[in-house]
């Protein structure tokens, strides 16, 4: 076959497709470049007034000050937060939609037989932002002051072993849970639809105790209205720190520290995930920030994806472990 020559359509055609080429190149990197470009959603899957509700507008205010783009908070409450997660494992993997939840992330996958969504396969971890003490709380009527004062009255009068949570598999429901095995003292477990209400009617004087959320809880014993016994993290809270830990008034090898994290749909490009990692390590390491979540009983974060990511697998594990040993089902 004979070639023809190179002539001037050849040349044009040649610089026409390396322009082009260039062109997608440049267009690449500037996409790259200029995320995020518009508001970024944090989709909370509870209701507003709740614990991460607080911690993602307190943070997204932060956040949109260092990316120079507003922070939107969509609440999408419902089945113990797996509507509002379903919809982010859903969501375009494109770095705008965010989601921020407890760590009933981590508890669902044990609590409920069947997700629509992968916990572990169809998110990307990006952080975890503040820790989300539990605190055992009771009505002032109780006749305890300690925990084990608490335990004691509890043995000799088990019809009063009744206690509120924000929900069936909430943290607050798993922490009572576990020191129900440690304790082998049966509690008599009444899920609310919120910390919120669950509170109301334990300051009203309907249930005897309640195991909440620090948030929830701080306002109410700083005024009187409950009576704290307990914190179930290893380290006593800043906010309350008259009141011990679990592990120090008897169960030594007790911790429940749940957290607000945030993830990101599985195939969101990993340099977009940088990008909110960083930023989101700088809205954290604000001093006003961290100040008015330490009044509120948490205490930043702030880990790596990696570190995220391995954490919240090793929790499911122990959760779901406890879940079956327990009997606990979903509402």
């Amino acid at each position: 076959m004979t070639s023809r020559p190179f002539g001037p359509a050849d040349l044009r055609q040649t610089v026409m497709l390396g322009l082009t080429a260039a062109s997608f190149m440049f267009s690449a990197s500037a996409m790259a470049q200029a995320y995020p470009s518009q508001p970024i959603k944090f989709l909370v899957p509870y209701t507003a007034g709740g614990t991460s509700d607080a911690i993602a507008r307190q943070v997204g205010q932060r956040l949109g000050d260092v990316l120079k783009q507003p922070v939107i908070i969509e609440n999408k409450g419902g089945a113990g937060g797996t509507v509002g997660t379903a919809l982010v494992a859903k969501a375009p993997p494109d770095g705008y939609t965010v989601l921020v939840t407890l760590s009933s992330h981590a508890i669902n996958p044990g609590l409920y037989k069947t997700l629509s969504y992968d916990t572990e396969k169809d998110f990307k971890a990006v952080t975890l932002l503040a820790n989300g003490p539990q605190i055992l709380a009771i009505h002032p009527k109780i006749p305890a002051n300690t925990l084990k004062e608490y335990l004691d009255w509890l043995r000799k009068n088990p019809q009063e072993s009744n206690y509120a949570s924000g929900g069936q598999g909430t943290p607050g429901h798993l922490a009572a849970e576990l020191l129900s095995s440690m304790s082998e003292i049966k509690f008599q477990h009444i899920p609310y639809r919120g910390g919120g209400a669950a509170v109301t009617d334990v300051i009203g004087g309907q249930v005897n105790a309640v195991w909440v959320t620090a948030i929830a809880a701080i306002p109410h014993i700083k005024a009187g209205r409950l009576k704290a016994l307990a914190v179930t993290t290893k380290d006593r809270l800043a906010a309350l720190p008259g009141v011990p830990t679990v592990a120090e008034s008897g169960y030594p090898t007790y911790a429940v520290d749940a957290w607000v994290g945030m993830f990101v749909p599985a195939s969101t490009p990993q340099d977009r995930v940088d990008i909110l990692y960083k930023a989101t390590s700088l809205a954290l390491a604000n001093p006003e920030l961290k100040a008015a979540l330490l009044a509120q009983g948490s205490e930043v974060i702030g880990n790596s994806p990696a570190e995220t990511s391995t954490s919240v697998s090793s929790e499911i594990r122990l959760w779901r472990k406890l879940i079956a040993e327990r009997g606990i089902k979903p509402e």
